[in-house]
């Protein structure tokens, strides 16, 4: 543990991922909350940040694993792990924080000046990469092993963003404009490497990726969100 003394006492608004052990996500999955934090003298922090690290129960995404970026753990533990902090007070509240405990110290020293630094993630730049995984074990008709994944409908405005990973090796980022159709989704996937391991199509709001190689664990999700300007 490690007290930090060169910061003053104000709060600022910061993306937590967890208050008190109960953590922020939606029934969308979506992570985090916009909370004000404390720049006290007396907080308590971890003197290394943490990896939050996505627990998956038969691969559905249920909850964060927070370890401490220390020995084994240095290197990021699975392509959706991210970058959070610590932080305590004296009242034995306790905010998990992404960023790290550097980004709190500076948006804290600068904090209400003109050439304030915020925290990371309020800008919407955060965007979580957390993905539904199987492992490849089923065969269509001509024995040929595929996965399928679920398509969302796109609202107004909104372009399809597909993000994953296969053997926990992350797949290409898709354009910051996103996909604004079925035909564009499907031209990404099938013309971009990492993602071409698989033959690409979707059926009735199902995308199957086709030939995929059999035991390989799958992790994608494709959303549907509005695009950043």
């Amino acid at each position: 543990m490690a007290t930090h003394t060169q910061i003053p006492s104000w709060t600022i608004p910061a993306l937590v991922i967890a208050f008190n052990h109960v953590q922020f996500i939606d029934s969308d999955l979506v992570v985090g909350r916009v909370i004000d934090i404390p720049c006290k003298n007396d907080n308590i922090y971890d003197n290394e940040d943490m990896w939050a690290i996505p627990v998956k129960d038969n691969g559905i995404f249920t909850q964060f694993d927070f370890q401490l970026k220390t020995g084994d753990y240095l290197a990021q533990p699975s392509f959706d792990s991210f970058t959070v902090f610590r932080l305590r007070d004296k009242n034995y509240n306790e905010w998990i924080v992404l960023g790290t405990k550097n980004d709190f110290f500076t948006s804290c020293a600068t904090c209400c000046d003109k050439d304030g630094v915020p925290m990371v993630g309020l800008d919407g730049s955060f965007s979580d990469r957390i993905a539904p995984c199987q492992t490849v074990d089923i065969v269509n008709g001509s024995n040929v092993p595929y996965a399928i994944f679920s398509l969302p409908t796109l609202g107004v405005g909104e372009a399809y963003f597909p993000y994953g990973s296969i053997d926990n090796v992350a797949l290409t980022t898709a354009s910051s404009e996103g996909y604004n159709d079925v035909t564009a989704l499907l031209a990404f996937l099938n013309g971009t490497a990492g993602w071409d391991v698989a033959t690409w199509t979707e059926v009735g709001g199902i995308v199957y990726a086709t030939g995929v190689t059999t035991g390989s664990n799958v992790c994608v999700n494709i959303v549907a969100v509005i695009p950043s300007p």
